[in-house]
C-alpha cells in the first residue's frame, strides 16, 4: 500500500524514550498503515538499535531502519533518510519526543486542502505526559500566501528563535525540487533547513493547536548551554547568508 507520509526519526541513545515516541506514532488517527517510519540509528551505544530492529521485524511494511556505524549527527541522518522516503509528504520527529494521536491526520488534511508547501502546528514543552507548558504563539493561524514578499518577511520574523523541523510537514516534491537539505556534522542543522524552506515556500498553513510534545531532556543538545558547539549557531547563520 502506498503511504501518505514518511516520518524521519534520527536516534542516538534514546532506548528509554523510544516506546513512548513509537506508540504515539503507531496510534495515529491517520492510520498506521498510511505511514512510513524511517529510523536512523546514529551509532548508539545503548540498546537503541535492538529496539529499532524489533520494531522493524514486527512492522516490516511500515518501518525502515538505517544503521550508522559511526556517529554522523542529525543533519546526515535526516538527509540520508529523505533518500529512502517513498511518500508524498515528509514529517520529522525527534525520538525522545512524542506527538498527539491526531497530529498527522490534521497536518495531512491541511496540506492537502490548501495545497501548500508546508504546514506546522504549535507545541508544548513537556517534562512528562502530565507536566507540560505552552510556548508563545507564532503569528496568526491559517493560510499564508508567501509569494507576497512583505507577507514572507513578516512570517520569517515571527519564526526567529522558534524554528524547528519537528512541528512541520512538507511536500516531498517541494524539498527535492528546491534542494532543501540539512548541513552535516554541525548542530542546529534544522535552523538552516527551515530557513531555506521559508525562502522557497510560496504557501503555508499553521494549525493553532499544540500537537507536538517536546521533551525537555536534560541530556539533550539544547540543554547543554556551556558546550562549544553552541558556536555552531553562528556557523549556521553565516552559511545561510552565503
Amino acid at each position: 500500500m502506498e503511504k501518505k507520509i514518511s516520518i524521519i526519526l534520527p536516534c542516538y541513545n534514546v532506548e528509554q524514550y523510544l516506546d513512548r515516541c513509537f506508540n504515539s506514532l503507531k496510534n495515529q488517527t491517520l492510520g498506521f498503515d498510511q505511514m512510513e517510519l524511517i529510523f536512523v540509528n546514529d551509532a548508539s551505544t545503548d540498546g537503541t538499535l535492538d529496539k529499532l530492529t524489533a520494531f522493524e521485524a514486527q512492522y516490516p511494511d511500515n518501518i525502515i531502519v538505517i544503521n550508522f556505524t559511526e556517529n554522523r549527527r542529525q543533519g546526515t541522518a535526516r538527509n540520508v533518510a529523505l533518500e529512502y522516503a517513498s511518500a508524498p509528504y515528509i514529517g520529522y520527529v525527534d525520538s525522545d519526543d512524542w506527538v498527539d494521536v491526531t497530529m498527522f491526520e490534521k497536518m495531512i488534511s491541511a496540506i492537502q486542502k490548501y495545497d501548500c508547501d508546508f504546514v506546522e502546528c504549535r507545541w508544548d514543552l513537556a517534562q512528562d505526559e502530565k507536566h507540560k507548558s505552552s510556548i508563545k504563539k507564532l503569528g496568526k493561524p491559517g493560510f499564508l500566501d508567501l509569494s507576497n514578499p512583505s507577507t514572507k518577511s513578516e512570517f520569517i520574523g515571527t519564526q526567529i528563535g522558534l524554528t524547528a523541523l519537528w512541528n512541520k510537514v512538507f511536500k516531498k516534491s517541494f524539498l527535492v525540487d528546491n534542494d532543501i537539505f540539512c548541513p552535516e556534522q554541525i548542530r542546529y542543522e534544522d535552523i538552516f533547513f527551515c530557513y531555506l524552506a521559508f525562502l522557497y515556500a510560496k504557501s503555508y498553513y499553521r494549525i493553532d493547536e499544540e500537537l507536538y510534545h517536546y521533551f525537555v531532556n536534560p541530556e539533550g543538545t539544547v540543554q547543554r548551554r556551556n558546550q562549544e558547539y553552541q558556536f555552531d549557531k553562528m556557523d549556521i547563520a553565516l552559511g545561510f547568508l552565503q
